[in-house]
């Protein structure tokens, strides 16, 4: 893992000289520096949007982990991260303390949906990340855009044939909207 820091206050999208910049909440250990890393259960939320909209993004994010309002950190892709996915988007991600806890887990989801992040969510293990494992398979919730619905996935590497549709692979958790109603600003359309 790049333990390379910039200066908190720099924007991602300016960014060339290194891959990412943190946030750490007031009091939490420094991921990157902690001995216990490899005994961590860290779990990540991962959010994909336009480098155009990453430096506002990443404010929102920084500034809500600095309150902790969040988990103990996040971090953001720079445009000097090698990242090997669209390169006209970049991760900002969201950690939690531990993917085993379930409710905390739902907390940051609800957390990030107050600030005003409505677009669709996956989140994994940090585990998962170290084990380079990369990709739709391999995060264990999801949560669809617009919503507070937090799904389940079984996120098993698998052999032989693949199912035709994910939808059995999906089990939803008993999460009830906070509101039913998506907000005016983000309509659903049904099919």
């Amino acid at each position: 893992m790049d333990q390379t820091r910039a200066p908190a206050p720099a924007s991602p999208s300016r960014v060339t000289d290194v891959p990412w910049l943190w946030a750490t909440a007031p009091g939490a250990r420094d991921r990157d520096c902690d001995a216990h890393l490899a005994t961590t259960a860290y779990g990540k939320w991962l959010w994909f949007l336009p480098v155009r909209a990453l430096d506002a993004a990443w404010h929102l994010v920084k500034t809500a982990v600095e309150a902790k309002q969040l988990g103990p950190g996040a971090k953001v892709a720079t445009l000097g991260n090698g990242f090997r996915g669209d390169p006209t988007r970049r991760p900002v991600i969201i950690y939690t303390g531990n993917y085993h806890d379930e409710d905390d887990v739902r907390r940051v989801l609800l957390a990030l949906r107050g600030l005003g992040i409505n677009d669709a969510l996956a989140y994994k293990t940090d585990e998962a990340t170290e084990r380079g494992e990369y990709g739709d398979r391999t995060s264990i919730y999801t949560s669809p855009a617009g919503t507070t619905r937090l799904i389940c996935r079984d996120p098993k590497p698998r052999t032989g044939p693949q199912p035709a549709s994910s939808s059995k692979w999906l089990r939803p958790l008993i999460a009830p909207p906070l509101d039913a109603t998506p907000p005016p600003e983000h309509p659903t359309h049904e099919a």
